[in-house]
């Protein structure tokens, strides 16, 4: 079996990572329907109104920002070793972003969802760099330790 490409590589990581952030959108936001008490339509990860006026609102604002969270983590978890944490996390907040306006079929206008997602996507970038560069240092000090 041949060695795929670079670009494979990341392509693979970005197809992976995207199936992942979206078994994890969906999950946290079947919790944030039962915390919140809100009916669940399957749209809910992809809401783009933070107003806070109504609980569904407020459902939306929770599940996307501590799914974004959780992925960060599980990018930095997974994938340790690449050198662009940063860039697999921005891409597949991109590509939420496109398939959010293909679900709603709508662009976002409102201040609240443009602060969140900038506020989410840097977090989730450093969040994802740190993670990932402690637990590299781990790796690279176990194996110091088992090969002195």
């Amino acid at each position: 079996v041949a060695m795929p490409t670079a670009a494979g590589r990341i392509l693979l990581h970005l197809c992976l990572l995207a199936v992942f952030y979206y078994m994890l959108s969906f999950t946290v936001a079947s919790l944030c329907t039962g915390i919140f008490d809100v009916g669940y339509d399957g749209r809910l990860p992809f809401r783009q109104r933070f107003m806070f006026d109504t609980d569904e609102e407020s459902a939306a604002f929770t599940s996307f920002v501590a799914s974004g969270l959780l992925f960060a983590v599980s990018v930095g978890v997974s994938l340790r070793c690449e050198p662009r944490l940063w860039d697999y996390t921005l891409s597949v907040a991109l590509l939420h972003f496109v398939a959010s306006c293909l679900v709603e079929q709508s662009f976002p206008t409102n201040w609240a969802y443009w602060v969140t997602v900038v506020v989410v996507a840097a977090m989730e970038c450093g969040i994802a760099i740190k993670v990932g560069a402690v637990l590299q240092a781990d790796f690279l000090r176990r194996k110091a330790e088992l090969n002195p």
